[in-house]
């Protein structure tokens, strides 16, 4: 993919205020969530470990303490991600009786079944969840759904609506093939897709990729 960047960075595109700001939104949040995904690795701090013991402490001690470290955490959470389950989707609970054939057909054709339990395990660890749906352009197959990392991706609401009305979408990660930070900012009309180099974090803008 071309991801060279065309026009002043600032000036040449309005949206970038909108993007700036889910960024920051984003970005507030992700110390918390890296967190919490830290505890459910059982990547968390050692048991009687201060700051004022790291550099006293032997390393047979310190192995001692890594190994008596248990992961109650990820218990936690699997214990209910592992009873919850999508037995089938309907289009109204009051005039459908039964499971929409077409919907789930759409669901078996992504292997939600599994992915559900992804999305369910993000949500209960990280507080929040997103799927992303696509229509195959060009194409009759069925819709993609993908279950995005919500450290990397953020929604924005229509104020007053009580978070049930969407207005924005961003994505941000880094691609490993160029290297660089990419981001995705979708509206109702538009997906626009930036880049940025990874060095120098938030403090570089983001420019328009060439399309």
């Amino acid at each position: 993919a071309d991801l060279s960047c065309w026009g002043d960075p600032v000036a040449g595109d309005p949206n970038l205020a909108l993007l700036a700001m889910l960024e920051s939104r984003l970005y507030a949040r992700q110390g918390e969530m890296e967190k919490f995904d830290a505890y459910y690795r059982g990547d968390h701090p050692l048991p009687f470990l201060t700051p004022a013991h790291e550099d006293k402490l032997k390393t047979q001690f310190r192995r001692l303490l890594s190994e008596s470290r248990t992961n109650f955490m990820r218990l936690v959470v699997d214990v209910v991600e592992e009873r919850l389950r999508v037995d089938g989707l309907r289009l109204s609970a009051q005039t459908d009786t039964q499971a929409d054939a077409g919907t789930w057909a759409i669901w078996q054709e992504n292997q939600m079944d599994y992915q559900s339990n992804v999305a369910f395990a993000e949500s209960l660890v990280k507080g929040v969840s997103y799927l992303s749906v696509w229509k195959q352009e060009g194409s009759d197959d069925l819709p993609t759904i993908a279950v995005e990392d919500p450290s990397q991706t953020i929604v924005g609401y229509v104020p007053g609506t009580n978070y049930r009305l969407r207005s924005s979408a961003l994505k941000i990660w880094k691609d490993e093939e160029s290297g660089l930070e990419r981001a995705n900012l979708y509206t109702p009309d538009m997906i626009r897709k930036y880049t940025r180099a990874a060095t120098g974090g938030r403090t570089r803008s983001f420019c328009r990729v060439r399309t």
